[in-house]
């Protein structure tokens, strides 16, 4: 009898080819996953409408920032003592209740080390009619004061109003100094806006609100102390569609992002100012020296350098486009900035400018009613300007309707000549 050999050695590579199949196969199903779970999300978002001549205005706005940083400082002589804050170049609005509660402290050690305080009802004069003047005289309502005035130029519209945007500490780390006041009280500056966004503050009840805001990288958002300190989530990966056949990939997000609008901000701490009875009072400021009263706060913005003589006072200008009866369909409420390189363009006096420049959207709303005007779009900024120079605003234009509408397609592409028309119409 002939006896069959064993087949179990002609089994053995059978088996562990399967098993290197099925490995394989785990391996790529591992992989998908991997890839599903890392890849950025599509946002689909409405842009701004830029096409239909939906611009409302431009708008030229002139901010005062001293040379070497703003100034936060307390003066006293035999006559009174003098609270400086002012000088902050656009940040006042994001750093305002961190800043309003540094220079107070300042104030009041340097004040009861030489027993010299002022009583809960005497005259406290603020000079200014920004949000930082407001912000001092709450503070001081906050802490059991009476009897505070507000004394400014005028009241009637003033360049906080046209001020706001995304609060992030990057707008005030100039300097190492700054950094040091950053840190001991952003955070308290933070919540307060937070509150105000939330509906949980106990007297603002409008001026900043969340919104999504998109960026090109984490690295500029501005925005990664604040995640690293546990007050915001951390950004996530996305690409967006605009749903015009435009799309713009690797993008961040941050979904709890705080917007404040400066000009809702102001008018709703006004409110509240003058049911304290707060006093606001019309007059030409010409020197600091003139005002009668012991106790002075000046944060006087503009008035700054006129008022003080100060010669480390400069001039930003920063140009931007205000829009107009935008789709109320269209959800509109983030914020978007992508930086682009500087750019060197010639005033019509024959000098040469360099500019900043930037994309950018923020939902700033001047308005309640649908034909309101509705969102900033910008921008060009540059730092002691010899001259307005009205190419950068029609090189903005081009940047901001390349960005959301594309530039390359034969629906939506505009010319130079166009554009230059468009920029014309509206008395760009």
């Amino acid at each position: 009898m002939i006896q069959k050999k064993s087949n179990k050695l002609s089994h053995r590579p059978t088996g562990i080819i399967n098993a290197c199949i099925l490995v394989f196969a785990l391996f790529l199903i591992w992989f998908r996953i991997l890839k599903y779970q890392f890849q950025p999300v599509m946002r689909v978002l409405d842009p701004p409408d830029l096409k239909n001549f939906r611009v409302s205005r431009k708008v030229l706005l002139n901010q005062p920032e001293r040379a070497q940083s703003y100034r936060v400082a307390v003066e006293s002589d035999a006559q009174r003592v003098t609270v400086h804050n002012h000088g902050h170049g656009g940040r006042g609005w994001a750093l305002g209740p961190a800043l309003v509660a540094y220079a107070h402290d300042l104030w009041f050690d340097e004040q009861e080390k030489i027993n010299r305080l002022p009583g809960l009802d005497e005259k406290i004069i603020i000079v200014g009619s920004g949000l930082l003047a407001h912000l001092h005289a709450y503070a001081l309502l906050e802490k059991g004061f009476t009897n505070i005035e507000l004394l400014a130029n005028t009241f009637d519209h003033v360049i906080a109003e046209d001020a706001g945007g995304l609060l992030r500490p990057v707008m005030a780390r100039n300097d190492h100094i700054l950094e040091n006041i950053i840190d001991k009280y952003e955070k308290d500056a933070f919540y307060f806006y937070k509150d105000i966004a939330q509906g949980k503050h106990k007297d603002i009840h409008m001026g900043a609100r969340l919104v999504p805001a998109y960026f090109k990288r984490q690295a500029i958002s501005g925005l990664e102390s604040y995640v690293e300190a546990g007050m915001m989530s951390p950004a996530k990966s996305v690409d967006i569609d605009f749903g015009n056949g435009i799309q713009h990939h690797d993008m961040v997000v941050y979904d709890d992002s705080i917007f404040i609008d400066a000009a809702a901000l102001l008018a709703a701490l006004r409110a509240h100012l003058e049911t304290k009875n707060v006093q606001f009072s019309q007059k030409k400021v010409e020197k600091l020296e003139d005002i009668q009263s012991d106790w002075l706060i000046n944060a006087a913005g503009l008035q700054a350098k006129s008022v003080l003589e100060n010669a480390g006072q400069h001039r930003m200008q920063y140009q931007q486009l205000i829009l107009k009866k935008q789709d109320q369909e269209k959800d509109l409420n983030y914020f978007l900035w992508v930086g682009l390189d500087d750019v060197y363009l010639r005033s019509e006096q024959g000098d040469i400018q360099k500019f900043s420049q930037a994309v950018y959207y923020l939902p700033k709303q001047f308005g309640s009613d649908a034909s309101a005007e509705m969102g900033v779009s910008g921008g060009c900024w540059i730092e002691d300007p010899t001259s307005d120079n009205d190419e950068a605003f029609t090189k903005m234009l081009e940047n901001q309707y390349s960005f959301f509408y594309g530039t390359q397609t034969t629906s939506n592409k505009q010319s130079s000549t166009q554009l230059l028309a468009w920029a014309n119409r509206l008395g760009i």
